[in-house]
């Protein structure tokens, strides 16, 4: 999409039932001046901040997936690479992953990568049973009871995993294993 058929789809912008608003922005620096148009309108709903699963992790100054989801959709093509100099917990370049586009992003604070990485690449269900079973709970010294009420754990399953729910990255739904 060229710049004017973006700047286009903006004004004509009428997906959820409101007409796209524009007013004139007279601005200033201190060797410039101009105007230019600001345009209002619900370019997207909290019915659509419903994200994909892979979006929700907690993380500070984070923001909705439909954000960049918005611009990608209109600025780039399957294949395309997004870049994000900021990445944070990784929404932009997840979103840019699930539309088929290469992300491409780095950012001051090393958990970024430690959250993003696992999101663009999730473990297979087999490698986590696997992995799951592989761990003898019941000689685990660790105590944490402060945590308890975070995790609302019992006494008795700290012994041992008795259900949980995973994810199938095939499918990306949650499944029930004991």
């Amino acid at each position: 999409m060229n710049q004017e058929n973006f700047v286009n789809s903006i004004k004509t912008f009428n997906e959820f039932g409101t007409t796209t608003r524009l007013t004139d922005f007279t601005w200033s620096t201190s060797s410039n001046a101009g105007v230019t148009q600001k345009a209002f309108n619900e370019y997207w709903t909290s019915a659509q901040r419903q994200s994909h699963s892979l979006h929700e992790i907690s993380y500070r100054a984070c923001f909705k997936a439909q954000l960049p989801g918005f611009f990608i959709s209109r600025l780039c093509k399957t294949g395309d690479a997004v870049y994000d100099p900021f990445m944070g917990r990784g929404t932009t370049l997840l979103e840019a992953y699930l539309r088929g586009c290469k992300p491409l992003g780095n950012d001051i604070n090393p958990l970024s990568i430690a959250l993003l990485s696992p999101r663009l690449d999730p473990p297979q269900l087999q490698d986590i049973i696997a992995r799951l079973a592989s761990i003898d709970l019941s000689v685990a010294e660790e105590s944490y009871p402060q945590l308890e009420v975070f995790f609302h754990l019992s006494r008795v399953l700290l012994g041992h995993v008795a259900k949980m729910v995973v994810y199938d990255a095939g499918a990306l739904r949650p499944i029930l294993v004991s």
